[in-house]
């Protein structure tokens, strides 16, 4: 889709116009088969004084969004149909929030609305919380005021930023929450952001009236680029006449973390640093920030055991340091978007009240355990990969016996279960029946089904169109690969009532302990958070959390 909407915007004439033709004829078609299949049921829900029937049908309506990933038009109207429906009620807010969380994830020009939708939901539930539950609503209510306040502020909405933001302050002192400091950091960059903002456009008419001012130009430069944080529109003013510095670094920074070389990550995290040491204090976090993602982006990228890599650890821990010294550590909205390259520690970003569905989860020391009988659909993780990846899971199973485990894995349009027990693996389903293991020498590796032995899972997912490609190691050894049209692949029975598009793992009557589960996109991919993000180690204005996997 976003492809579509691309070659659609570079389109010209009647190309342009044929292509929103159609696309109102779909939203057209959308709307006449929603109202033939829910029209009657909405009408009849909405009349009544009780809103059961209105949490019912919501629920029924989600349901069925998840069955129309291929077509966004109905998907969006079912999905935004539940929003309505199921924020009638608290008994229905979580309905409402799955709802918000699938449409964001399907139809991202949908993000935005979504993410007021479950602002407004967040805010009722924690004026609605009683007791210790205050507190837990508080924090969540946090998440969305300040990720909110953020791309307020990136996009020069500083009157909303800073509304929200004095929200978010009221809640954090109301519920004690340790985010208070990192709030009120945001609190002082916003003020500096919005000065640095009215000296822009005197500056600039300078600047056009004498293109040679170079001081002018340099100020121009720096406050785009240190108290905006913004190194797009900085590089934007970069020419031959500027220092040396602000040529080499500012266009490379221009094009963000995420495809930043490997060899220019430590220069550029040295770059930051020297930068953050004259900054104010809201800037001064902001571009800590940056050296640490540059940092974390290295090591990410660069396995070997070498200087570089000593280097780069060590320049990531100054940076933290100093986050910390400035009280900065403290909370930051997520990142839109994970690279690829990147490790992303699953269990960590999971929220097991939120994101488990039957079954027994807990946390321990040593990872996640979790008991699943019959019919228990499992953990959902909230991310959504677009592109092919690599994940992989460590687990030990402790019960003996037992039937099933798998792993629900998101192929481009579809998804698929990996499924294992005592015999190899198999994807379940392709074309509607089990595929089993195909490599020469698949089999189970000895001991990993009797229990008590650590185990490790890992698979790669490649696309190529519509195609998609599957391999799986099973503690090391080859058990299966398939290579096919992604439309052939589908979920059925309990895992089919996860939410889509999300890697997953479940089991049939098995006890385990998941020791790590972690996720790296390939080339040309992305993975996108389907809410912010609760981590343990939460950082100031401009930083990108949360921290990568252990390698």
């Amino acid at each position: 889709m976003l492809q579509a909407r691309r070659a659609f915007a570079l389109a010209c004439g009647a190309a342009a116009v044929c292509a929103m033709g159609a696309f109102a004829a779909e939203v057209d078609k959308a709307q006449e088969l929603f109202q033939s299949l829910y029209g009657e049921d909405i009408e009849r829900a909405t009349k009544t004084r009780d809103t059961a029937d209105d949490i019912a049908l919501a629920a029924r309506l989600l349901e069925a969004a998840k069955e129309a990933e291929g077509n966004p038009a109905l998907l969006a109207l079912l999905c935004e149909k539940a929003c309505q429906l199921g924020a009638a009620n608290a008994k229905g807010y979580e309905t409402a929030l799955a709802a918000a969380d699938l449409l964001a994830a399907n139809v991202p020009e949908k993000a935005l609305a979504c993410r007021e939708t479950v602002l407004t939901i967040r805010q009722r539930q924690y004026e609605q919380a009683r007791g210790s539950d205050k507190a837990t609503a508080g924090e969540a209510l946090l998440d969305m005021l300040v990720t909110g306040m953020a791309e307020d502020a990136r996009a020069g909405n500083f009157d909303a930023a800073t509304s929200r933001c004095r929200q978010a302050l009221t809640v954090a002192r109301a519920i004690r929450s340790p985010n208070v400091e990192g709030v009120g950091i945001w609190q002082k960059h916003l003020v500096e952001m919005q000065k640095a903002a009215g000296e822009i456009p005197s500056l600039k008419d300078q600047l056009k009236a004498d293109p040679t001012n170079q001081k002018t130009r340099d100020e121009l430069i720096r406050l785009y680029l240190v108290e905006l944080d913004n190194p797009q529109e900085a590089a934007k003013y970069v020419n031959d006449t500027c220092d040396a510095d602000y040529q080499k670094y500012v266009p490379a920074a221009a094009k963000g973390v995420d495809t930043a070389p490997e060899l220019a990550c430590p220069q550029l995290a040295q770059w930051y640093l020297g930068l953050a040491k004259s900054a104010r204090p809201g800037a001064k976090a902001a571009m800590l920030a940056r050296a640490k993602a540059y940092c974390e982006r290295f090591l990410a990228v660069h396995t070997a055991q070498d200087p570089d890599r000593a280097d780069a650890a060590v320049t990531l821990k100054k940076a933290e340091e100093n986050l910390k010294q400035l009280g900065a550590a403290a909370w930051n909205p997520p990142p839109r978007t994970f690279a690829a390259g990147q490790w992303i520690d699953l269990l960590a970003m999971a929220d097991l009240q939120k994101d488990a569905r039957g079954g027994s989860w807990g946390r321990k020391a040593q990872g996640v355990e979790f008991s699943c009988g019959n019919n228990d659909p499992g953990l959902a993780f909230p991310v959504v990969p677009a592109g092919g990846y690599e994940l992989e899971v460590k687990f030990t199973k402790k019960n003996e016996g037992g039937n099933a485990q798998f792993i629900v894995l998101p192929v481009g349009s579809a998804s698929v279960a990996l499924v294992w027990s005592g015999s190899p693996p198999r994807l379940e389903k392709v074309e509607r029946k089990p595929f089993a293991a195909n490599a020469s020498n698949a089999r189970v590796p000895v001991g990993v089904w009797e229990g008590g032995r650590p185990c490790t899972v890992f698979v790669r997912v490649t696309l190529a169109g519509e195609q998609a490609t599957i391999g799986v190691l099973l503690d090391g050894q080859p058990q299966l690969t398939w290579t096919g049209l992604q439309a052939a692949l589908s979920v059925d029975g309990p895992a089919a009532s996860l939410p889509p598009k999300r890697p997953a793992l479940g089991a049939d009557y098995v006890n385990a302990l998941v020791h790590s589960a972690r996720l790296r996109m390939l080339q040309g991919g992305k993975a996108i958070p389907v809410r912010p993000l609760e981590t343990r180690s939460r950082a100031g204005p401009g930083s990108a959390a949360p921290q990568p996997a252990d390698k």
